[in-house]
């Protein structure tokens, strides 16, 4: 039985370094974004939704392996104890990161709004007497 708690264990590690990556991503996606890079921006957000995968992944592992041997699992959890601790805390920072993301992109979008009502806008403003377009409609 020790095999599927080893196995269970690295698991979760797996786990843990998919979402670490995630976090990282969304980190460098901030910067892309802040920078307007937007083929860096493109690259991250595929390379996030690939590391979602492998997480979900994952999951679907664990929660087959732990539902095969409950019992070994909760005589040996010293190690699955750990890393379930550093789990947390790096669902923790990977939420906190999401939000910043997100709420970056939602201003983002309000900028990008507000650009296109302002061009919009434009296409029909006044023309005053004396600009060309109004002297020449006044020819005809």
């Amino acid at each position: 039985m020790k095999t599927s708690i080893d196995a269970y264990n690295e698991m979760m590690t797996r786990r843990l370094q998919g979402l670490r990556a995630i976090t990282q991503s969304l980190s460098d996606s901030r910067q892309a974004l802040l920078s307007r890079d937007v083929d860096r921006l493109q690259q991250l957000t595929a390379q996030q939704q690939m590391l979602c995968g492998e997480v979900d992944f994952v999951d679907a592992e664990l929660k087959s392996v732990r539902s095969a041997s409950e019992t070994a699992f909760q005589s040996e959890s010293g190690e699955s104890d750990a890393i379930a601790e550093q789990m947390a805390a790096a669902e923790a920072e990977l939420v906190k990161a999401y939000k910043v993301n997100a709420a970056l992109l939602r201003r983002s979008r309000r900028a990008v709004n507000v650009m296109i009502n302002v061009a919009q806008s434009e296409v029909n403003a006044y023309c005053s007497p004396s600009s060309y377009r109004s002297l020449q409609m006044g020819e005809e």
